[in-house]
């Protein structure tokens, strides 16, 4: 036991070794492998070992649980087996997920997952009118209307979309297009995804026999891109041969991480 003049405010239990291994002080806070506890029960990691370790019953089967004030009421549970762990509510309340403080990922009481962090985003073009490429030119699409960028990750000064971390991110692009010479044998374009400004993927052809008067096209394109983190996307139309126009208020550029 500690030394006597202690006794009044503190217990300390020897470890034979000149040293104190538990310590309760006089709020009956409990310290283990230290003598100043901040809290009912404060544990310090041995050098280069763990500082808790539970093991399981009979049936391999750990368990922590943790209850509301009334000592029968759960909250929550962390449960080990020799087969899977469950970590959850048990109320009917959320589970939080969080980093620095802040919510990344929220499981609702009825199983439904939001990830409030994930980059996402969704953006239009909503000024410009009609931009007509020159033959054998590209053309980037201005889009300066927001509709949500989530994480913040569409700069609509440069029309990039720039990866905050490493994955494989869902992008789709949908222009409104039109071919200015109607040839039905050679004149086409290509709506782009770029990446870190050279093509990752193109439609097929917008062949010029689709577009007779004003019967204009709505092109689609939707890929899923291997990013680093700061590698950037671009939307954008070729004209491949002949000129061919794109209408930026009826383009849709968006984008969302995925793995």
């Amino acid at each position: 036991m500690g030394r006597s003049k202690d006794l009044a405010t503190r217990v300390g239990i020897d470890d034979n070794a000149n040293a104190t291994a538990i310590t309760i002080d006089s709020s009956e806070n409990v310290g283990v492998g230290l003598t100043a506890p901040t809290a009912p029960l404060t544990i310090k990691s041995p050098t280069n070992a763990e500082a808790i370790h539970v093991v399981g019953r009979s049936d391999d089967i750990g368990q922590m649980k943790f209850f509301e004030a009334d000592h029968t009421t759960i909250l929550a549970t962390l449960e080990a087996r020799n087969s899977f762990v469950n970590f959850g509510s048990q109320a009917s309340i959320p589970t939080k997920f969080m980093t620095s403080g802040s919510e990344r990922m929220i499981i609702d009481a009825s199983g439904r997952v939001t990830m409030p962090s994930q980059p996402c985003f969704l953006v239009n073009g909503n000024q410009g009118g009609w931009q007509t490429v020159s033959a054998g030119g590209t053309s980037t699409v201005a889009f300066h209307q927001e509709q949500f960028d989530q994480g913040n990750c569409f700069n609509n000064s440069t029309m990039r979309f720039v990866a905050p971390v490493s994955g494989k991110y869902l992008l789709h692009f949908s222009a409104y297009v039109r071919l200015e010479t109607q040839d039905d044998d050679t004149n086409h374009a290509y709506t782009r995804i770029t990446r870190n400004g050279s093509i990752y993927a193109e439609t097929h052809y917008v062949y010029g026999y689709q577009n007779n008067g004003d019967a204009d096209q709505q092109a689609t394109l939707t890929v899923i891109m291997d990013m680093s983190a700061n590698d950037y996307a671009m939307a954008a139309l070729n004209a491949a041969s002949g000129s061919a126009s794109f209408y930026q208020p009826g383009c849709q550029f968006m984008g969302y991480l995925v793995a």
